[in-house]
């Protein structure tokens, strides 16, 4: 198991071949690197490092250290700009579902064992920043100006339907999806309220088999957009019994979160302190 850095390494790495790099100078020993408004110590890096080890790979490298703490910097300064930086009740909440949740605990014992007593390095730099991503993915989800174009389009396949012209047809016109699904018949949500903003816990049932059963009349397009952090979707159920739903769908994917998080990262100062880093 791989330790969930190296899937926004683009971010920082863009920033340094844009030039977002502004200075390389002398700073005090324990500080490698200012991002934005955060500090990056070097202490963070060797935590860093060992995390990869405690999930069982190879000691991280300073600089894919680096990377990666700049990546989780970056974020966390665009979600302070955008008023989402979480609350110590949000990270509280979150450090506990994890400790109730986790499906590996004995590499989660590994991980903690990395910051010993330090339980403030362990909150800051393991758990701080999946909390931190999930807020932003939410915000961007559903920003209307991120996610315009996908809207644009979800309706223009709309009115090609309400034409009397096919899903398929409608899914070409715009560039979207057109596809049948099966979903069984659903049963209550089990994800409590406070964790449903992190995307955590169990998602069953699929919103759309909910829909299915509650909403939508047979051979009728569902009159609304259907709309979740994933995409848009115009929905028709076909069929249905007590064990299952049949629907078409024309879906839309929303906008890339991390092409989106990258264009607001830009201009965000990057200061190494630490030559042998750059």
């Amino acid at each position: 198991m791989q330790i969930r850095f190296f899937p926004k390494l683009i971010l920082l790495i863009s920033a340094f071949l844009s030039g977002a790099i502004l200075a390389c100078g002398e700073m005090p020993s324990k500080s490698v690197a200012t991002i934005g408004t955060v500090e990056i110590t070097q202490q963070s890096l060797d935590y860093r490092a060992a995390i990869q080890a405690a999930y069982g790979g190879d000691t991280l490298p300073m600089p894919t250290a680096l990377v990666a703490a700049g990546n989780d910097a970056l974020a966390e300064d665009v979600a302070a700009s955008l008023g989402l930086t979480p609350t110590s009740e949000e990270i509280q909440q979150f450090v506990s579902h994890v400790d109730e949740t986790s499906k590996a605990p004995d590499i989660l014992q590994k991980v903690k064992n990395v910051f010993g007593e330090d339980s403030l390095s362990y909150i800051n730099i393991y758990l701080k920043p999946k909390v931190v991503e999930a807020k932003l993915q939410r915000y961007q989800a559903f920003d209307t100006a991120a996610q315009n174009d996908g809207r644009r389009r979800i309706q223009q396949a709309y009115a090609v339907v309400a034409e009397g012209k096919s899903f398929a047809e409608a899914a070409s016109v715009v560039g979207g999806i057109a596809s049948v699904d099966t979903f069984t018949t659903a049963t209550k949500p089990t994800v409590p309220e406070e964790l449903a903003k992190f995307g955590q816990g169990n998602s069953d049932p699929h919103p759309l088999a909910v829909l299915a059963e509650q909403h939508l009349k047979p051979g009728v397009v569902f009159q609304q957009v259907v709309e979740d952090d994933k995409a848009y979707r115009i929905v028709r159920l076909l069929d249905r019994n007590s064990e299952r739903s049949i629907v078409e769908i024309v879906s839309i994917a929303k906008g890339d979160y991390h092409a989106w998080l990258r264009k607001r990262a830009e201009g965000i100062p990057i200061v190494l302190h630490d030559k042998n880093l750059a």
